[in-house]
């Protein structure tokens, strides 16, 4: 390794196929490119409800030169962890009660023991922010906001000591990700995953995108206001919702506010109960000013059925004005022609980078664009099944 020329070490680093386990090793064994290593190793890092996912987080933050390297944080989100967890962690017991005639052997007792014992312990255990005890309702939303209190400043300060970190992705938690149990509490049976806390398709809206909404919003705000050239704004934001539903009826002031210095936007949104509440996800896109590229997915559960292009004027109010946007690409969003050409002509001065995915694009749209004035297009690509042919009159 010592003896490879050092632009060879960096495009093996930069390979796609290393994976962090490789750089890892290639860390330890190379002083040569360990500091290129770290940088890739800790560019992009993560955080979550886990007890084991706070720890490592606050550990990097601790080291100057790993937390120096971060660019990225992502909150890894438990799909709804406010409206399914308690019915792991206390299940009801009309779920668990046995037929009459049932007589349990050695091993139903067993498994009814780890069911009604041991399982709720270990899940439990596993997090460092409470969820809902709807036993005591209080009691928990009480706790909860005690450990609120107690985490923010700490979050706060172990941001604060990342100099270079540019982006926030809320995004859920992969579903076969083994979470690492308490010592006290392992078990040798079949290990604790994501999918054990499973979406529902409960309307709740609590909590959606929980780490996104109570920590890194109000941090966008912090780090905006302490005005100093040392720490690097956060300007891009990656947000996936958690859950079958939305967490679009969450957004207030606070929330809108978070969008202003944002130059990268890139949003998945699932089901909404209320197309209303699209115009909260507008008024974050209009604060958004100073905005250069957008990603927007609408890909909905069908047990929600399709949605409408009345949503559309509601995300993209004519009101608001993106002077930087150079870049859009939309994923199965509902649109007529006429919308469509409304909200290129708004950006037609920057906008450079144009392309659909699985949306009915109007056959004749391409034509239209060549009628808009001071839009000149670099790239232009629609990727769909559907593609709707109209007739003369209805552009």
């Amino acid at each position: 390794m010592e003896s490879l020329p050092a632009e060879l070490l960096l495009q093996i680093l930069g390979d796609s196929r290393i994976n962090n386990a490789d750089l890892r090793r290639l860390r330890l064994v190379s002083k040569q490119v360990s500091a290129a290593a770290t940088s890739h190793l800790f560019s992009r890092i993560h955080i979550s409800k886990l007890h084991s996912d706070r720890e490592t987080f606050f550990n990097i933050a601790a080291q100057p030169h790993l937390a120096a390297a971060v660019r990225s944080v992502t909150w890894l989100e438990m799909a709804e962890d406010c409206t399914d967890l308690p019915y792991v962690a206390y299940p009801p017991a009309v779920l668990l009660r046995p037929l009459e005639t049932w007589v349990p052997s050695a091993d139903d007792a067993a498994d009814f023991d780890f069911l009604l014992c041991r399982l709720p312990r270990m899940a439990r255990a596993l997090f460092w922010l409470p969820f809902e005890n709807f036993q005591s309702y209080h009691k928990g939303t009480e706790e909860r906001r005690e450990v609120i209190r107690s985490f923010t400043p700490d979050f706060f300060a172990a941001l604060d000591k990342m100099p270079n970190l540019r982006e926030f992705a809320s995004r859920p938690m992969h579903p076969r990700r083994e979470l690492v149990q308490p010592s006290e509490l392992s078990t040798p049976l079949y290990p604790l995953t994501g999918q054990i806390f499973l979406q529902s398709k409960c309307k709740k809206t609590m909590q959606r995108n929980d780490g996104f909404c109570t920590f890194m919003i109000p941090y966008i705000a912090h780090r905006a206001s302490l005005k100093t050239d040392t720490l690097a704004p956060i300007t891009r934001l990656y947000l996936v919702d958690e859950s079958i539903w939305s967490f679009i009826p969450r957004i207030n002031s606070a929330v809108v506010d978070g969008f202003r210095n944002l130059k990268y936007l890139e949003l998945c949104i699932s089901n909404w109960q209320n197309s209303r509440h699209m115009k909260r996800l507008g008024r974050c896109l209009g604060a958004a000013e100073g905005l250069e590229e957008l990603r927007l997915c609408l890909e909905r559960d069908g047990l929600a059925g399709k949605h409408s292009s009345t949503v559309f004027d509601l995300i993209f109010q004519p009101k608001y004005r993106h002077p930087r946007l150079r870049d859009i690409r939309l994923i199965a969003v509902p649109f007529t022609a006429l919308q469509i050409l409304l909200l290129i002509s708004r950006t037609a001065g920057s906008l450079k980078r144009l392309r659909f995915d699985n949306c009915s694009v109007p056959g004749r749209l391409i034509y239209a664009l060549q009628l808009i004035p001071n839009l000149w297009l670099e790239s232009f690509s629609s990727v769909s099944a559907t593609v709707l042919h109209e007739t003369e009159d209805e552009l």
